[in-house]
C-alpha cells in the first residue's frame, strides 16, 4: 500500500524523538543529518532558525526536500566548523533533491588522497539536485581541489538565485594541473542561473578562474560575476571572474571588477566556449586580456572561444597587448583601447557603448548607445530574459540588444487594419 508523505522537522530546542521519527517541532532532530536519513523521496525536512555546527558534511542521496522554516538565509546556518572539523557543508547525489533557504560557510572540502575528488567543493559538492535561494560563503580548498565554495558535476546538477561570496581557492598544482574556481567549478553539463559571484579568490599553483570555472557543456546564466581576484603572479591564473574551459557557456551576464593575471574579466581554454549577450567592463590583467583572453595554441582559429553580442569595454592591462588568441567576435562592442586584434570580425564596433551611468556601475544602455537593436538573433533569444528579467527580444524591432541588459523603448503599438 501506499504510505502519505509527511514532514520531519530540525531544531535546536528539538527532544531527538527517533520512535516518531522527528515529525513534530517538539520531537524535532537536534542534527540535521538525523531527520535527512529518516525522509523518504518526496519528503520535507523543516529546519528552525539557530546554528547548525558539523562534524560530518550533511548528506542528501534521496529524492527529498530540505528546507529552512523562514526561507532566509540570514536566520538558518550550516556551520562546517573548520578548523575543528575538516569536512565541506552539503553534498547532494539525487536529481530529485532541492536544498533552500540556508547559508553554507566555513566548511573545508576533505583530503583524502592524491588521486580521488574528494577534495573538491569546500561548501557544497553537487552529482545532482538543485540548490537555490542559498548563501555560500567563507569556505575553502586548501589541498588539490576545484571549487572552494560549489563543485557542480552533470546535467542533472542546477543552482539557482544563490550567492556565491568570498570563499578561497588555494590550490596546488598536482601532476601538472592547476587547480582552479575559487567562487564554483561547474562541469559536465552543469547549470547556473540568477546568481551573484562575489569577491571570491585564488592563489597558488595555477588559481584559475577566481569567480567561476565552466567546463565541458556547463551553462551559467544571468548572473553577476565581479570582484573576484586571481593573485597574478602566474602564467596560468587565466579568468578573474570567469574560466571557460572546453565547452563551457556564459550568457546574460555582467562581468565587472575582476582581476587576474591573464583575462581579467574572461579567460578561455581549450576549444568550443561561448560568450553571448554579457557586458564585460572595468576588469583588470596583470599581463594581457584585461576583457577577455583565449590562449593562443598554435594558430589562429578562432576555436578557443565564440564571442557574441557582448560588450567589451573599459577593461586595463598592465602590459603587453590585450589578445584574445583564438576568438571570433560577431556583432560585439570592443573599446579600441583595449588593443584587442579581432579575428573574423564581423559587424562589431568599436564606438563608446553609452552605459547609463558607467561610474555609478549602471551597465544598462542609454538611448543613444550605439548597441541598441546590434545584436544578432541566437537559438535562445526567443526563450530567454536579460540580467533584469525582462524579454530579451524587443517588442517593437523584433532585434535584440549587444550586452547583458535589453532596453525596452516605452510606448504603446497600434495594428490598423
Amino acid at each position: 500500500s501506499n504510505t502519505l508523505a509527511v514532514d520531519h522537522y530540525v531544531s535546536l530546542a528539538g527532544t531527538n524523538d527517533f520512535a516518531n521519527k522527528f515529525t513534530t517541532w517538539a520531537g524535532a532532530a537536534t542534527e540535521i543529518q538525523w531527520a535527512v536519513n529518516i525522509a523518504a523521496n518526496g519528503e520535507t525536512v523543516w529546519v528552525s532558525n539557530g546554528t547548525y555546527y558539523l562534524t560530518n558534511q550533511v548528506s542528501i542521496t534521496n529524492g527529498i526536500i530540505l528546507k529552512s522554516f523562514s526561507g532566509r538565509w540570514t536566520d538558518t546556518i550550516v556551520e562546517g566548523n573548520y578548523p575543528n572539523s575538516t569536512n565541506r557543508c552539503l553534498y547532494m547525489n539525487h536529481s530529485n533533491a532541492l536544498v533552500e533557504g540556508f547559508a553554507f560557510t566555513n566548511g573545508m572540502a576533505p583530503f583524502i588522497a592524491a588521486t580521488t575528488n574528494s577534495e573538491n567543493g569546500g561548501g557544497v559538492y553537487i552529482n545532482a539536485g538543485m540548490l537555490r535561494g542559498c548563501l555560500v560563503t567563507g569556505n575553502r580548498v586548501t589541498n588539490i581541489g576545484y571549487g572552494a565554495g560549489i563543485y557542480a558535476t552533470g546535467a542533472k546538477s542546477i543552482i539557482t538565485n544563490c550567492q556565491i561570496v568570498k570563499n578561497e581557492l588555494y590550490g596546488l598544482q598536482w601532476a601538472g594541473a592547476p587547480r582552479s574556481g575559487g567562487g564554483a567549478y561547474l562541469q559536465s553539463s552543469a547549470q547556473m542561473w540568477n546568481c551573484l559571484i562575489l569577491s571570491n579568490y585564488t592563489i597558488l599553483g595555477g588559481g584559475a578562474g577566481a569567480g567561476i570555472v565552466l567546463a565541458t557543456g556547463s551553462l551559467l546564466c544571468n548572473s553577476i560575476i565581479a570582484s573576484n581576484t586571481t593573485v597574478p603572479s602566474y602564467n596560468s591564473n587565466n579568468g578573474g571572474g570567469v574560466l571557460l574551459n572546453n565547452g563551457g557557456t556564459v550568457r546574460n551576464c555582467l562581468i565587472m571588477g575582476n582581476r587576474a593575471w591573464t583575462g581579467g574579466g574572461v579567460g578561455a581554454a581549450n576549444t568550443a566556449n561561448y560568450i553571448e549577450n554579457c557586458t564585460i567592463a572595468g576588469n583588470y590583467s596583470g599581463y594581457a586580456g584585461g576583457g577577455i583572453y583565449a590562449a593562443y595554441s598554435g594558430g589562429y582559429t578562432g576555436k578557443e572561444v565564440q564571442v557574441n553580442n557582448t560588450i567589451i569595454y573599459s577593461n586595463n592591462t598592465h602590459v603587453g597587448m590585450a589578445y584574445p588568441g583564438n576568438a571570433i567576435f560577431s556583432n560585439c562592442c570592443i573599446n579600441a583601447t583595449n588593443n584587442i586584434y579581432i579575428f573574423y570580425p564581423n559587424n562589431n564596433i568599436t564606438s563608446n557603448p553609452a552605459f547609463k551611468n558607467y561610474s555609478g556601475g549602471d551597465y544598462r544602455l542609454s538611448r543613444e548607445s550605439p548597441c541598441l537593436n546590434s545584436g544578432m538573433l541566437l537559438s535562445w533569444s526567443l526563450f530567454s530574459t536579460d540580467l533584469d528579467g525582462g524579454s530579451r527580444i524587443d517588442k517593437f524591432s523584433g532585434k535584440i540588444d549587444m550586452g547583458c541588459y535589453e532596453s525596452h523603448p516605452r510606448g504603446l503599438m497600434y495594428k490598423v487594419r
